[in-house]
């Protein structure tokens, strides 16, 4: 009876633990961030293509990456969103459920790691509460960033494997090589990093891998389910223009004048280090406030106290698995963002979680375990994570688009909806892909605005990429304003100071009341 009562009891609590996951990464979604981003706008729409027409905007029928605008898109995000899209339509909830129903989910895959690792459940239980309010986590799962995807499936990718270690039991080795795989076609990064981690986890576990060569049987399953997911990979990369167009956009050297060796080992390992800058780590992780400003990070100081008692408990324990984990996940988890350009990345960093939140485990349980204050010390934590969860909220849900709303393209929404509504009273429409809250420094691209919220037909698009009587570009006031019955939409910094105000039929304001779009008529 008293064993039933504590399994209900546990099993409540990390019911509420993944309700409360569930909640913050659900409550008001359409609205939260106000705007799509230009990733969520363009996997949106090639979702809605592939429902409609089986092939994406450009008439590719089933591709294995989505072209987007300046870059290719992994293919696992859009594929999983069409039913998504087929169930709810297209708009803000159905794009951005999928990434906020795994983000949610993964705080559960969290807990069941780390319960098979032996981690206490209370110290489980703790380190799951530690990413359901984690503010990083929760924004990007709340904006469809497909970083949360290739992260779920890594998590489960690695619990899988821990079964597989602990237990013997072949059929999670399968479900590691799937989840593994699924992650690595989910995001740019992880085609690096999985190999790296995947060869990593063979050396390490050489004796069990080694086992499953004994068995034609299982290495003919385990082959083909690798052959599913490495050739149509080498496809992409030999034989389209998916993976190494990418990769050149993105390849670090690009900023580099000197390329010798020597010089490209230092500005890589100097990309590397940056990621384990603790003022990165700990202060200016998202970039949601001003300069000056304390931002959300990937970890607080309330969450510093538990990590350096996880790392010592980590030093201790002789588990090889908890400790290959972590060590290969921190040390091979920069790796491929140090070949990316633009420094520290955040997006990319996210793949760290599963190390931190094993530490963070370890923390609580080695305070709970062997320090004699150790409630008062986790009561604290729970109280400083609470007030830090309440900043991020206040931020996140106040200040983030007033000072970033052209960052995330607001306006376009609204501007999109009335072109496909008021077009045909135009000859010409004329809208433009540039603007600022403080500066047009903004380029955008507003026809997938337009395909989005139009729901325009994938077919009719693919046949003839011509929107309407649309014109994509900056008004030009002193020519544009000669032509009669045209509709300009741009930003104030598009007309002249002292042109006719009368002209505006509509203005579009940013969140901190300065103005975003004017809709001007020519007469």
């Amino acid at each position: 009876m008293v064993l039933d009562f504590y399994m209900k009891k546990n099993n409540l609590l990390i019911v509420l633990v993944v309700a409360l996951a569930f909640i913050f990464r659900f409550w008001n979604l359409s609205n939260l961030p106000k705007s799509l981003s230009m990733d969520e706008i363009t996997y949106g729409y090639s979702t809605y293509s592939i429902l409609k027409t089986g092939m994406d905007e450009h008439g590719n029928f089933l591709p294995l990456s989505f072209r987007g605008i300046g870059d290719y898109k992994p293919p696992v995000d859009v594929y999983l969103k069409v039913p998504f899209v087929s169930i709810f339509g297209l708009n803000e909830f159905s794009i951005r459920l999928l990434d906020a129903l795994l983000g949610s989910i993964s705080v559960y895959v969290l807990f069941l790691i780390l319960r098979k690792l032996k981690i206490l459940f209370y110290p489980s239980l703790l380190s799951s509460l530690w990413l359901a309010l984690s503010g990083s986590h929760i924004f990007f799962s709340r904006s469809g960033y497909a970083a949360i995807t290739a992260l779920f499936f890594l998590l489960l990718g690695l619990y899988s494997f821990i079964v597989w270690i602990l237990d013997k039991k072949y059929k999670y080795f399968l479900l590691f090589l799937a989840s593994f795989s699924l992650s690595f076609w989910s995001y740019h990064s992880e085609r690096i990093l999985i190999p790296l981690l995947f060869l990593g986890l063979v050396v390490i576990f050489y004796k069990n891998f080694k086992d499953l060569l004994l068995s034609k049987k299982k290495l003919l399953q385990s082959v083909i389910i690798l052959m599913l997911f490495v050739i149509p990979f080498v496809y992409e990369l030999f034989i389209t223009k998916g993976v190494l167009p990418r990769a050149s956009d993105l390849w670090f050297t690009k900023d580099i004048q000197d390329g010798t060796f020597f010089n490209f080992i230092k500005n890589w390992l100097g990309q590397y280090l940056q990621y384990f800058d603790l003022k990165f780590i700990f202060y200016k992780f998202l970039e949601l406030t001003p300069k000056g400003y304390p931002d959300i990070s990937l970890l607080n100081v309330f969450d510093a106290i538990i990590l350096i008692f996880g790392f010592y408990f980590l030093t201790k324990t002789k588990s090889k698995l908890i400790k290959s984990i972590f060590y290969l996940i921190i040390f091979l988890g920069p790796i491929p963002s140090a070949f990316a350009r633009g420094g520290a990345n955040p997006t990319r960093t996210i793949i760290w979680i599963p190390a931190l939140g094993l530490l963070m485990g370890l923390g609580f349980e080695y305070l709970v375990k062997f320090v004699r204050w150790s409630k008062l010390i986790i009561w604290g934590w729970i109280i400083g994570s609470i007030l830090y969860f309440i900043y991020f909220a206040y931020i996140f849900i106040n200040d983030f688009d007033k000072y970033y709303a052209d960052l995330w393209h607001f306006g376009y929404k609204e501007a999109s909806l009335y072109i496909c509504e008021n077009y045909q009273k135009y000859d010409r429409v004329v809208l433009t892909n540039r603007y600022g809250i403080e500066i047009p420094k903004i380029t955008t691209i507003p026809e997938y605005y337009i395909l989005f919220y139009c729901k325009y037909d994938p077919e009719k698009y693919i046949k003839d990429p011509q929107l309407f009587n649309l014109e994509i570009r900056q008004p030009q006031w002193r020519i544009d304003s000669q032509n009669k019955n045209y509709l300009l939409i741009g930003s104030n910094w598009d007309f002249p100071e002292n042109f006719d105000q009368s002209k505006i039929i509509k203005k579009i304001y940013f969140p901190n009341g300065k103005e975003a779009l004017y809709f001007v008529e020519t007469k």
